[in-house]
């Protein structure tokens, strides 16, 4: 069950992080230009673009974080969280070279703090519901 679990983190994470890429280095920085996305969630995005930044790196390592919520997957979900604060820092630093969009230290913070508060939220439910359940033979 374990590799099951790895290899779907895994594989999730690689789509995330490739969605990510698409968003965060292309040319258009407004949510506007996304076609699938109804208006009422790009117009949110627009006005709250460090909200968006802090969405994003929450839905990317939330995936694995969630699947590898277990006691016995506690190294390979926090290297999964540690390479995913790294490629997300070199997504913003990259759009140092992109003309049209611009660097922000904001950004920077935003997406560190996303990737936390998912491993937050993680060992918490690894303490406080699983840990429950497991005392109580459930």
């Amino acid at each position: 069950m374990t590799p099951l679990r790895i290899f779907v983190a895994g594989s999730l994470l690689l789509v995330g992080l490739v969605a990510a890429g698409f968003f965060t280095l292309r040319r258009e920085s407004s949510a506007q230009s996304i076609a699938f996305l109804p208006t009422f969630v790009t117009n949110f995005l627009d006005r709250y673009p460090d909200g968006r930044t802090l969405i994003m790196s929450i839905m990317i390592a939330g995936v694995p974080g969630i699947v590898m919520a277990n006691e016995l997957l506690t190294t390979p979900r926090r290297l999964c969280m540690t390479f995913v604060i790294v490629v997300l820092v070199l997504f913003e630093a990259s759009q140092l070279w992109i003309p049209t969009r611009h660097f922000s230290i904001s950004d920077l913070a935003f997406s560190v703090i996303g990737v936390v508060v998912v491993e937050v939220a993680v060992m918490a439910y690894l303490e406080f519901i699983d840990g429950h359940f497991q005392n109580k033979g459930i």
